[in-house]
């Protein structure tokens, strides 16, 4: 979220995976399972928007050194603050006109709304704390837009001071990270009244402030650690870290511990709401976000960002490049002897392990010349490849459950079969590539429908149950839907071109 187009996390399916994770836990922050365990599912997915601001920040000025020319970096955050600054104003539009939409079917007089939603305070509100009924009210009474404005206003800030955006990142993530615990102590323990206004409110503490400026800094200054290779004590430890869970002997136990420290984390929250009640960020929260990070690091290190040895198919102990393209015509896969794909054939014997299935003796595979024949199908997952589908390799697509991109088209994310059990690693990477920006956007609007379409059944404990887990997936139908027809639309773009 945020603007991560481009190259930008392309390499690291680790960190989509997580993106996936993370939009659906906030369509459960916002829409609660019953009981004390929709509380308890809250806390524990407060990290979520946390990790949406430290994954736009990480990629936010990639590839731009550190000391680099402000024009550089403002180059870079023109573009950023008019994608962002098009989308926050479109959403803004488009739930507006959904309220319109809402308060005229159930009676609701026109102007009364107008007279609530626009006026000074509304805006003051709207531009102080990115809040306000400009982008909430009774029809849907979550103002999920804020993370936009934040978002927003913090690239400006990057804009302005683009020449030390890098240098100060990290005293900006400790400094105003530090801040936002001091506002929820005061929230629990002395609830002063800044602009006359109880910091107990909600948006006093979640707003751009206090939750944009750190945590997008620190995606920043995790960025300048791994890539400018700065030099200081706390980025040194976090490289060490980082090699210890990416090389070595004990890489794969210190990822498990990694792993754990998350979950642990996940706990800590729900201990932390338990005792001192509803908060916006837990400690817990910032545990399980630094864990997640230091995990993305490493296994975008291990293989360019290849999720492997934990669960990964290792396919000829290649990394799936940006966008999954295979250049098949010049790379070999190799299985104890090297198959060399661009001039010699697949020897019988010497077979390429691809998706645990060998290719059979003496149906050799000419690759780059030769059609795979109906009898010679290379069964990849338990899919045969058809025989109008040839394996020209280099211009065409060898399909097995997911796709295996040649040309330059996209490896489609659908699950991928392993022994005797599915997992789906690569519907999640394509669910938080693609469709976790969308989800954020419209699951409001889709909590709001759905909440006004089956309210009588709201007495049925069963869907009460069920509620939070229908929104997710209709969530993430729709994202889907908005993915493929953009992607018709390139396509015709494309043809017309």
């Amino acid at each position: 979220m945020g603007d991560n187009r481009g190259k930008c996390g392309a390499d690291n399916n680790y960190l989509y995976m997580m993106k996936a994770v993370a939009c659906i836990l906030v369509i459960f922050i916002h829409c609660l399972f019953p009981i004390g365990l929709g509380k308890d599912i809250q806390a524990m997915s407060r990290f979520a928007v946390l990790y949406f601001f430290v994954v736009s920040g990480r990629y936010l000025l990639k590839n731009i050194p550190d000391g680099s020319g402000a024009l550089l970096v403002r180059k870079r955050m023109a573009s950023r603050i008019k994608h962002v600054f098009t989308v926050t104003l479109l959403l803004t539009l488009l739930y507006n006109i959904y309220s319109f939409i809402i308060a005229g079917t159930v009676g609701f007089g026109i102007r009364d709304l107008c007279a609530q939603k626009y006026n000074l305070n509304e805006l003051k509100l709207l531009l102080m704390f990115n809040s306000g009924k400009i982008i909430y009210d009774y029809t849907y009474d979550i103002d999920h837009l804020w993370y936009l404005y934040a978002v927003l206003y913090v690239y400006i800030l990057v804009f302005i001071f683009a020449r030390f955006a890098k240098k100060w990142s990290g005293g900006l993530a400790f400094l105003f990270t530090g801040m936002l615990f001091v506002a929820e102590l005061l929230q629990l323990y002395y609830p002063i009244r800044p602009f006359d206004i109880s910091i107990r409110t909600w948006y006093m503490v979640r707003n751009w402030l206090l939750e944009g400026i750190p945590f997008i800094m620190g995606g920043v200054w995790i960025d300048s650690v791994v890539s400018d290779n700065r030099k200081t004590k706390p980025a040194e430890l976090v490289r060490r870290i980082i090699d210890a869970c990416s090389s070595g002997q004990g890489a794969r136990r210190n990822r498990i511990t990694l792993h754990v420290l998350a979950v642990t984390g996940l706990a800590m929250s729900i201990i932390e709401y338990r005792r001192f009640g509803e908060m916006t960020v837990y400690v817990g929260s910032i545990v399980t976000l630094c864990a997640i990070m230091l995990l993305g690091e490493a296994y975008g290190k291990v293989g360019n960002g290849t999720i492997e040895a934990d669960h990964q198919s290792d396919i000829g102990n290649r990394s799936i490049e940006k966008d999954h393209q295979s250049d098949i015509g010049n790379i070999d896969i190799e299985k104890g002897n090297q198959s060399d794909i661009g001039d010699s054939n697949i020897e019988a014997n010497h077979q390429s392990v691809i998706g645990n299935r060998n290719i059979g003796k003496d149906q050799q595979s000419d690759v780059g010349n030769r059609n795979i024949e109906k009898d010679c199908q290379s069964d990849r997952g338990n899919i045969d490849i058809e025989k109008g589908n040839q394996s020209d390799i280099g211009n065409s697509n060898i399909e097995a459950n997911h796709q295996n991109s040649i040309g330059n088209k996209y490896m489609k994310a659908y699950p991928k079969r392993i022994g005797n059990g599915f997992i789906n690693p690569n519907h999640l990477c394509h669910i938080g590539k693609h469709l976790s920006a969308s989800v954020y956007y419209f699951h409001i609007m889709v909590i709001s429908i759905l909440s006004k379409l089956l309210m009588p059944l709201d007495r049925f404990r069963l869907y009460m149950w069920m509620k939070p887990l229908i929104a997710a997936v209709i969530s993430v139908l729709v994202a889907e839907g908005i993915y493929r027809m953009r992607e018709k639309m390139r396509e015709v773009r494309r043809r017309r071109i």
